[in-house]
């Protein structure tokens, strides 16, 4: 793989081993080059006071951090990324400065221990994956705490010196070879060098984030596996999976360019494939997933989620668009409620990103039959026989679809 700068446009080129195992050849995806000046601070937008009042933390997890940085087991992995997600969300959610300054104390008190500056690159599991997650919920951090003016300069200077011994990490390509992989390093080296205005930083983040693209691009609408997944058995990782958490982190990291200026960001094309044209063909997937696809109906895993939902609608999109996100997180949400826990994208995307849950209130008043003309109903929705008998029942009744299938659950 290789990166060069062409006049106006970055332009990325990857080598594929062959045809056959990426299905192109020398692909190339042309972006537009980041705009001058860069308004960091733009690149993430802490919840407003409002929103963080009804911004529910997930219930910490029974962990507790050693001195110790090096780890070699997946569990403790992803219980370390998941406590530190909630210790962030817990601050942006909390209105006390007491709660605050106990979580600030203890997340200072990762900085100084070095915790997982070092990793442990004799797991088999990829240490710098969690790296990258705790690179940008700090980054997330500090431009929260410098809205409330309650960060000081040496306390930065304590996250900023824990920090940078990981950049190199992800930077490299040592256990951090995946796609996947490749975007959720570049977003951090977004994110952290957004909040410390490096440029430079920014830039890189830029161009690793999207030797993601052609792969995921290239997947739309003809599923196969990443070529650093060669060999992975389905049962354990089946396409669908595979695809939608790489599809998270391309997410994530086009919504962090989007904020920093580059508004056209969703327009990367592969040959004829756009990235909105591949999230708008994967929405309906996701709306009725087949049941090889573990993550479609996750809330609280590692990576098996589609926690990137409240993230692509953090900012403005098409309205069809927009209205099937909602669909699929009210049907995902119980009546609501904000019950997140994607840990590969920080915790409460929720939360983070500000996404607003449109509540389902059912009707006191529902006759017994109630049930029975939703399941009919909704066969009818499904059939794409708007006009149909039931369907006019239920609308009667006060009910629509979404309220139905939320009827259904119950």
């Amino acid at each position: 793989m290789f990166l060069r700068t062409c006049g106006m446009l970055l332009v990325i080129a990857l080598m594929a081993p062959t045809s056959e195992a990426m299905n192109f050849n020398k692909p190339q995806l042309s972006l537009p080059d980041l705009p001058s000046p860069i308004t960091y601070s733009n690149f993430w937008t802490p919840p407003s006071r409002s929103t963080s009042e009804s911004c529910q933390a997930s219930i910490p997890d029974a962990f507790k951090k050693t001195k110790v940085a090096r780890r070699t087991d997946s569990g403790t992995l992803i219980n370390a990324a998941a406590y530190f997600g909630n210790l962030v969300t817990r601050s942006i959610s909390t209105q006390s400065t007491e709660v605050r300054q106990s979580i600030k104390s203890e997340i200072l008190d990762w900085a100084k221990s070095n915790y997982f500056s070092q990793p442990d690159m004799s797991t088999q599991w990829s240490p710098v994956y969690i790296q990258s997650n705790l690179i940008r919920l700090t980054a997330f951090y500090v431009s929260h705490m410098n809205q409330l003016n309650e960060l000081s300069v040496q306390e930065k200077q304590t996250l900023a010196l824990w920090i940078e011994p990981m950049l190199r990490y992800q930077k490299g390509k040592e256990k951090n070879g995946s796609d996947d992989s490749r975007a959720a390093s570049g977003v951090a080296l977004m994110a952290w060098g957004s909040v410390t205005r490096d440029q430079a930083l920014v830039k890189k983040g830029m161009e690793q984030w999207a030797e993601a693209l052609p792969y995921l691009l290239d997947a739309t609408d003809n599923l196969k596996r990443q070529v650093s997944h060669k060999g992975v058995p389905l049962k354990h990782l089946s396409l669908e999976d595979e695809y939608n958490l790489t599809m998270a982190h391309i997410v994530e990291g086009a919504v962090i360019l989007e904020n920093l200026g580059i508004s056209d960001i969703f327009s990367a094309q592969l040959n004829d494939k756009k990235l909105i044209d591949a999230i708008e063909w994967w929405l309906p997937v996701i709306e009725t997933p087949p049941p090889q696809f573990r993550g479609a109906t996750r809330l609280n895993s590692h990576n098996w989620h589609v926690g990137w939902l409240p993230i692509f609608i953090s900012n403005e999109r098409s309205a069809n668009t927009s209205a099937l996100v909602q669909k699929i997180l009210n049907q995902l949400t119980v009546n609501g409620a904000r019950s997140f826990r994607a840990v590969s994208l920080g915790g409460a995307t929720d939360c983070l990103w500000s996404w607003e849950a449109t509540k389902i209130n059912l009707p006191t008043d529902l006759p017994p039959q109630a049930k029975a003309f939703c399941s009919a109903a909704l066969g009818q929705w499904k059939r794409g026989d708007s006009n149909g008998k039931w369907i006019n029942k239920v609308t009667e009744l006060g009910l629509d679809q979404v309220a139905c299938e939320r009827l259904m659950r119950q």
